[in-house]
């Protein structure tokens, strides 16, 4: 009886000695380094949602509606390109739903889009516009956590569906993501929480950027997924 109680004693502390070396190689493959670049072409798909309001709207000449918000999101499939040193690239396509959610309610003319039914006082219930984003950002790398930081630069982006007569949209100031590298640096996955952060949004007439049409302010938070599909 005494040998079995042993025999099991020592299995026990085996098994557990098993488990906890089990532990360790996922804890250091965690925290396992990895080059201070990434390499390769990432399908990239995402989501903002953003809560927005006219500084500038030349249908509204006396910004009567400046304190006026609405929500929106907006959807993201496109390609990144990082080149390991870095550097990188996107280009993206997006679809933007506007909701027809106003804090305060307005109560005159709005910027209203031409696309959208127009209740009486001429008030957008709401509509959907398209864009293609152009963008270029550099990026490093935490060794140790695996860490990604990205500053991203808009570059322009075309629309279709917006304000009457804007065709361009650019953003300021830069935007700054932060998020993780799978261990095969096969996925990336960002984000970015502004919900402090204003960024403004201009919106032009012309690719040259010199015949503005209106200006936005956003307070947004985004996500994005990047898939690695070529190195």
């Amino acid at each position: 009886m005494k040998r079995r109680i042993i025999k099991t004693s020592v299995l026990m502390i085996l098994v557990l000695v098993f488990a906890l070396s089990l532990v360790s190689q996922s804890q250091a493959q965690k925290h396992r380094p990895i080059p201070g670049g990434i390499k390769g072409t990432y399908a990239t798909m995402g989501y903002d949602s953003c809560v927005s309001h006219w500084t500038y709207n030349p249908n509204d000449p006396v910004d009567v509606h400046r304190s006026t918000y609405w929500t929106k999101t907006t959807t993201f499939q496109g390609t990144t390109t990082f080149d390991q040193h870095g550097n990188g690239a996107s280009e993206v396509d997006q679809v933007t739903m506007t909701y027809p959610t106003y804090t305060p309610i307005p109560l005159g003319p709005y910027f209203s889009f031409p696309s959208w039914p127009q209740p009486p006082g001429n008030l957008p219930l709401g509509g959907i516009s398209t864009s293609h984003s152009s963008s270029t950002f550099t990026y490093s790398v935490d060794t140790s956590t695996r860490v990604i930081t990205q500053v991203v630069h808009s570059t322009g982006q075309f629309i279709s569906g917006g304000p009457p007569g804007a065709m361009y949209i650019t953003v300021e100031p830069d935007e700054t993501k932060t998020g993780y590298i799978s261990l095969d640096a096969g996925t990336i996955i960002g984000t970015t929480s502004e919900s402090a952060v204003i960024r403004t949004v201009n919106f032009w007439q012309d690719e040259a950027h010199t015949q503005l049409v209106g200006t936005q302010e956003d307070r947004c938070q985004r996500s994005r997924i990047l898939t690695l599909i070529s190195k």
